[in-house]
């Protein structure tokens, strides 16, 4: 949790888009920002990059609420062998 005498920790939308023409990557504890939205955002999450398009209702959030980071346990079926 940020201190309330600091302001909210944002990159500027600007920055967000392209940088040489690959996407510019920010980090996830971004706050998004009115500026921002309907910007496509690129986020790493520790092994790859994900993107995600900025709405209305996302904005004051963190990006990093939106961003999974773990991915989903399946569990291995297991067979039985006949004898």
């Amino acid at each position: 949790m940020r201190s309330r005498w600091k302001l909210p920790f944002f990159e500027t939308p600007i920055k967000m888009r392209y940088r040489n023409g690959s996407p510019r990557v920010i980090s996830r504890s971004a706050t998004i920002i009115p500026s921002s939205v309907g910007l496509q955002l690129f986020v790493y999450t520790g092994k790859n990059i994900a993107n995600f398009k900025v709405t209305q209702d996302i904005v004051g959030y963190k990006v990093g609420e939106f961003i999974r980071t773990r991915g989903r346990y399946q569990y291995k079926k297991i067979r039985k062998n006949k004898k």
